[in-house]
């Protein structure tokens, strides 16, 4: 697109949409792009701000009101209304305001701070979201991933993807922690992340773009046109982020020249027209990964590249003030390349998709009561899952993956009572499954406010997972790795007591909970049985023994335009060892104790700054202990108009110690530790409201 300013034509690059449609990118014109619209518009604005006064509050970075915050409906928890104080949930919330007053360059960074959550990784896979020190396998997928409530993961291996959107898109997260099947199903096994699009009631068009140490870049545009009853937001992105090289050692003793990096492209529009929602959303993604097996061997060092695609229908609409129907069909669509071999001469595809359908009928039975009915029906297909080699295309195997199939039919069924100071929901989730037959979850949940300004909750609630396709039916050519067709769905029980207070000024969450998690799968080693023949020694995949975990989780925010906003977030964690294999097991890996400190300060009307410290508590590796590890981000930001544009110039220090946070290689424990990705950066971005 074009931006014109005092009559100087800047050539501004969002997004290359075709590159969402191949597997390779190029960089080079990007960057070049990119860095021009910085250093001209930096140039012109910086010439601008000498020649005019400074507004007051240009950009309105921190104007909403924080008990206006917590009065802002939750979608994550429920269809209806709720308030964080009211919900019948556990629900964290990282507003817009918070997202830019502290820079997040990407969703990973914000969802890292909140209490109880963790966006961990393996040597397989970036980005894991991670809730209660639950630990993922192989792949992400207990915490599942939503956009604007709407489900997305990969159909195969489970997982969902955070890079998918833009933070500039983004307008809210909602984390709902602990138990989420009875809302959303499978994969919402320890928690539910929300993304929560921008909307606007008036046309609005931004655009970024900005650049940091270590070759990364990002670009974009933001647009919500409105017409009457018709709403459409459409967004573009493009982001890069790279690391230092260093050097890490395989499992089997080789070294490897590592870079860890990241690029994302992705495209997203939705379109809202009286009850009809229509959403769409392409992802591309490269990212930097250990191999299969940490060697250079097998893969370590070259591209992971993974592309994506989102289709989703709603249609939502009250027929009377008395019944509300929602029914929605959504396909979801994903395609992995990774490589398996030094040379990257060989290589699998993995090709997987989700149909699904659902139905939902929401019945005002009184101004107090509510109760909803509703079906669900998914299926979930492995197209293909096959090494080959990438230069003759031969085909080497389809790892008995190829048109494996599984589906679920689903009755919800929850009723609701909101009354003055007492509220409560009961809800059930009964799911059939051909491999398992029925399962029925349930949740129940009581809210007590105190007065209008503090409330209780007392929250039970189950939770299943089923198996995915690669835990059920992978199997290696040369018998070394085996799914299990008699995996049983892993289950979670959870008792979560809360008190929140929210005043104008301050809202203060203090959660304690009990969890106990049983039929946990995981990949283990030793003597397996498949199709009638015994194997010895080859990894597998197996249910291990159930276990428990109790927490605590304090959440703080502080908001006054006068004096400072600020937000503490610290978290506790313990778990026996009662899954215990071969001196492993879940929680020999978490980190028990973490706090997260932000502070916020508008320095004039003009200029603001912010800072952001991580903490962790030292945690066990495989073979020997992790010290404890902090962060620490510094932000500023520089907010003027040239003439009716609004500018925000956003400087940050990321990592400033430069500290390489290490966690352990719990997955397949080939090593002790890896790091998370974490170094110092140096980033500056431009942000253009028109």
């Amino acid at each position: 697109m074009f931006v014109g300013i005092n009559g100087v034509l800047i050539y501004f690059r969002a997004s290359n949409l075709t590159q969402l449609m191949t597997l390779t990118s190029s960089d080079q014109d990007a960057k070049k792009h990119f860095v021009f619209i910085i250093i001209a518009l930096f140039f012109l604005t910086g010439l601008s701000a000498q020649n005019s006064p400074m507004q007051n509050h240009i950009d309105e970075l921190m104007s909403l009101d924080l008990e206006e915050l917590l009065n802002t409906p939750i979608q994550v928890s429920s269809y209806g209304d709720e308030s964080i104080l009211k919900s019948n949930s556990t629900v964290s919330v990282i507003s817009e305001e918070q997202l830019k007053a502290y820079h997040y360059s990407t969703l990973t960074e914000a969802i890292n701070t909140v209490s109880g959550i963790s966006v961990m990784r393996n040597y397989m896979k970036r980005n894991l979201p991670t809730s209660r020190g639950v630990l993922q396998d192989q792949y992400a997928n207990k915490v599942l991933i939503l956009i604007d409530g709407v489900p997305s993961w990969n159909a195969i291996t489970g997982e969902g993807y955070l890079d998918r959107i833009s933070i500039e898109s983004v307008k809210r997260i909602e984390v709902l922690k602990g138990p989420a099947s009875v809302q959303y199903g499978t994969n919402a096994f320890t928690g539910a992340i929300n993304i929560v699009l921008k909307d606007a009631n008036k046309n609005q068009l931004t655009t970024h773009g900005g650049v940091s140490t270590q070759a990364g870049y990002q670009s974009g545009v933001h647009a919500n046109l409105v017409k009457g009853d018709f709403n459409l937001l459409v967004s573009g992105n493009v982001y890069q982020e790279s690391g230092p090289q260093y050097t890490f050692k395989g499992y089997d003793q080789s070294e490897v020249e590592m870079n860890d990096y990241l690029k994302a492209d992705n495209v997203t529009l939705e379109a809202k027209f009286n009850a009809h929602r229509v959403l769409l959303n392409s992802y591309l993604g490269e990212e930097s990964y250990y191999g299969i097996r940490p060697s250079k061997d097998f893969g370590a060092g070259n591209p992971h590249v993974i592309k994506s695609h989102l289709f989703d229908y709603q249609f939502d609409q009250s027929f009377t003030d008395k019944y509300r129907l929602i029914a929605g069909l959504n396909v979801d669509y994903s395609k992995r390349n990774l490589s398996r071999s030094a040379l990257d001469s060989i290589r699998s595809s993995i090709r997987g998709s989700r149909v699904g359908f659902r139905l939902n009928n929401i019945f005002s039975l009184s101004s107090h009561l509510t109760a909803e009915l509703g079906v669900d029906y998914y299926q979930r297909h492995s197209i293909e899952y096959n090494s080959y080699h990438k230069i003759t295309n031969i085909e080497y195997s389809t790892n008995n993956m190829s048109g494996k199939k599984v589906s679920e039919r689903t009755a919800i069924g929850q009723i609701s009572y909101v009354g003055d100071r007492v509220s409560g929901k009961i809800g059930l989730r009964s799911t059939y499954n051909p491999l398992y037959g029925w399962n029925l979850s349930s949740r129940a949940s009581f809210v007590y406010m105190l007065d209008k300004h503090n409330s209780i909750k007392l929250i039970y609630g189950e939770a299943y997972r089923e198996p995915s396709l690669f835990e059920l039916y992978f199997n290696t050519p040369s018998q070394t790795i085996f799914g299990n067709i008699n995996l049983k769905p892993e289950r979670c029980n959870s008792f979560e007591l809360v008190y929140l207070k929210g005043v104008k000024d301050l809202f203060f969450q203090l959660l304690l909970y009990h969890s106990q998690y049983l039929n946990k799968i995981h990949r283990v080693s030793g003597d397996f049985e498949y199709e009638g023949t015994k194997y010895s020694d080859v990894k597998y995949y197996d249910n291990v023994d159930d276990f428990m975990a109790c927490g605590i989780e304090l959440e703080f925010k502080y908001q006054n335009q006068k004096i400072m906003n600020a937000f503490l977030n610290y978290n506790y964690m313990y778990g026996n060892d009662a899954d215990k294999i071969d001196d492993h097991y879940n929680f020999k890996y978490v980190t028990p104790h973490s706090l997260t400190i932000g502070m916020h300060k508008d320095l004039t009307d003009w200029l603001y700054t912010s800072v952001l410290s991580k903490n962790y508590s030292s945690s066990n590796g495989y073979y020997s202990r992790i010290s404890s590890q902090s962060l620490l981000d510094i932000n500023v930001g520089i907010k003027h108009k040239l003439k009716s544009i609004k500018l925000t110039h956003l400087f940050s220090c990321k990592n400033v110690t430069d500290t390489r946070i290490r966690i352990p290689e719990y997955a397949g424990r080939y090593m002790n530790d890896i790091p998370l990705g974490n170094f110092r950066m140096l980033e500056y971005k431009l942000r253009i409201d028109l």
